[in-house]
């Protein structure tokens, strides 16, 4: 099993630790992380997304922490990725793990969530597996 990530760089401290939590994932369910890219932010990241479902990968998780800000912009931000991720995964047949804290979340909130990166890696790699099966096929 091959995945993929794609990282918004926009918190790099809190994503360093959700990318460890990612790859231990990966690791302990027997999956290589085989291409991990940083981008500006969440709202750069379904771009790249399509890119990585184009190839041989099996998954793809996102990564990323969509604060609270003044204005409904984070909100907006989030329902756009949110919606078009889960788009890009029915177009390609591939799972898109969610690992997004956010948005709207405080960095409080954040520092709590890292293990969001791990859940989605594990979910992922599991409806990766189920897509996998001649059964499905």
């Amino acid at each position: 099993m091959r995945v993929g990530v794609v990282i918004g760089e926009f918190h790099n401290r809190l994503m360093d630790r959700m990318l460890e939590d990612a790859r231990v994932a990966a690791v302990s369910m027997n999956a290589t992380l085989d291409e991990v890219v940083w981008v500006p932010g969440t709202y750069e990241a379904p771009l790249v997304v399509e890119k990585m479902l184009d190839s041989d990968l099996d998954a793809v998780v996102v990564l990323g922490y969509i604060e609270k800000g003044s204005t409904l912009h984070g909100q907006e931000m989030g329902a756009t990725c949110s919606l078009v991720l889960k788009q890009l995964e029915l177009e390609y047949s591939k799972p898109v793990g969610m690992g997004i804290i956010g948005p709207g979340a405080t960095a409080e909130q954040a520092e709590t969530r890292v293990a969001y990166a791990g859940n989605a890696m594990r979910a992922a790699i599991r409806m990766a597996r189920f897509l996998a099966k001649p059964e499905v096929q």
